[in-house]
């Protein structure tokens, strides 16, 4: 019999819910425009503080763990080591968070704030300057932190306390055990559904994008609805093909060849352009940006009403992408980063190219490997086999291994949450029985 893992109560609301949207654009195009044009209006001039706090905070919090002790735990056992290596990795971070979106809006946005500045009556350098800063800040290290928040979120709670690798285990602290009821199925549906509307939308995005540039090629003719189709079928087969293949081969290859290519782009436009002057450019605009980091970090433009409809129209528009986005990136994220320490998936976001560099210096450390901690369970689910909890009754190979990992000062401090970790383990084997 064809057993699956999909849950009806969460996979059957979510199709109801997504399908009324769709079929309501469909029907009625104009009045489904106006209706969420009104939604989108109000919810962005109500609640854009909560944009920018929420945000704000997500980014202090993550500098916060990434500077503090608590940067040296591990997702996953203390002396698990990274399925993926570091290029693949990073290669895979870049392609799921960014991708198609850098490659457009990358060029597109700093001329769009040049043509229609924020700051009209200033001068020609300022508003070069500002057109820079605020393309960096949209596709800086914030638009991380939001996918950093979900993805170690669920990386710890799913790889550590053995919990489902789902937006739920995310809320465990505030909900414990009502994971498994309504709470969690709840907030299961919304993740779905946000997932698919932000999916929709960079693939909306990508297929305008690649569009334009065939037809500016000559490879198309004109614009048609027929074309776009075309060019969003193909686009969903090979993503389909490439997750059939598995995430350690056609998600992986893909990946790698994307940031290759990404790379040689940037390489290409840095030694055929004006290269001291592009170089001298990055420099002080990415000094620029750390800056007034604080400032962009917290901006409303709750002093300046006239600010207020470009402020909607980018930064909010931007967080919430970003946010409904963040599902779908986080459990990929978490998924491809078991082994790897909270410091390493913080510190090193591919948000901007100067990460690059730290990127390849990296890629010679050598893997570290505690000899006599292993005992042929460490196994995760596919190709792993069934692994045990973390905190299993200590046996006497584990429990060195275990004083091992402990010993390190990033997880000395943990020690005296196995007793509560336990209980915890009891308690979920309870509810699963």
């Amino acid at each position: 019999m064809y057993r699956t893992n999909l849950q009806k109560n969460i996979v059957i609301p979510s199709l109801i819910i997504i399908a009324s949207v769709a079929l309501g654009c469909i029907a009625v195009p104009e009045g489904a425009k106006a209706v969420l044009t009104f939604l989108k209006q109000e919810l962005f001039n109500s609640f854009s503080w909560i944009y920018i706090l929420s945000v704000a905070f997500f980014f202090l919090f993550l500098v916060v763990l990434c500077l503090g002790k608590l940067g040296d735990i591990r997702l996953g056992d203390d002396d698990e080591e990274p399925e993926y290596s570091f290029f693949s990795w990073l290669c895979m971070l870049f392609s799921a968070g960014m991708g198609i979106g850098l490659m457009y809006f990358g060029v597109a946005e700093p001329i769009s704030h040049l043509s229609a500045p924020l700051h009209s009556m200033a001068s020609p350098v300022v508003q070069t300057k500002e057109a820079m800063l605020n393309t960096l800040f949209h596709w800086g290290i914030h638009a991380w932190a939001i996918y950093g928040i979900i993805g170690l979120s669920l990386a710890y709670f799913g790889f550590r306390y053995r919990l489902p690798v789902t937006i739920r285990s995310g809320f465990y602290p505030l909900l414990k055990h009502r994971i498994y009821s309504t709470p969690g199925t709840v907030i299961d549906i919304l993740a779905l559904c946000a997932t698919i509307f932000g999916l929709t939308t960079t693939l909306g995005f990508g297929a305008m994008q690649l569009h334009a540039g065939l037809r500016e090629i000559g490879a198309l003719s004109g614009a048609s609805f027929q074309s776009l189709v075309f060019i969003i079928l193909l686009s969903i087969g090979a993503a389909v093909l490439s997750s059939i293949s598995g995430v350690g081969k056609g998600v992986r290859y893909l990946s790698q060849g994307n940031l290759i290519l990404a790379i040689s782009l940037m390489l290409f436009v840095l030694l055929t352009g004006p290269t001291v002057y592009i170089l001298a450019a990055f420099t002080e605009n990415i000094g620029y940006y750390l800056t007034h980091i604080v400032e962009l970090s917290f901006r409303t433009f709750a002093y300046e009403s006239t600010k207020e409809e470009w402020f909607t129209s980018w930064t909010i528009m931007y967080w919430a992408w970003w946010i409904s986005w963040a599902p779908f990136v986080g459990l990929f994220i978490a998924k491809i980063s078991r082994g790897r320490t909270i410091r390493e998936i913080r510190r090193l976001r591919p948000a901007d190219p100067d990460c690059l560099q730290p990127a390849l210096d990296d890629c010679l450390r050598q893997r570290r490997h505690l000899d006599g901690c292993t005992d042929g369970r460490h196994a995760d689910t596919g190709s792993r086999g069934n692994r045990p909890p973390l905190i299993p009754v200590p046996q006497p190979a584990a429990a060195s291994c275990h004083h091992i990992a402990y010993s390190h000062p990033g997880h000395r401090d943990l020690l005296h949450h196995v007793g509560r970790f336990r209980h915890i383990r009891h308690q979920l084997h309870r509810l699963a029985g």
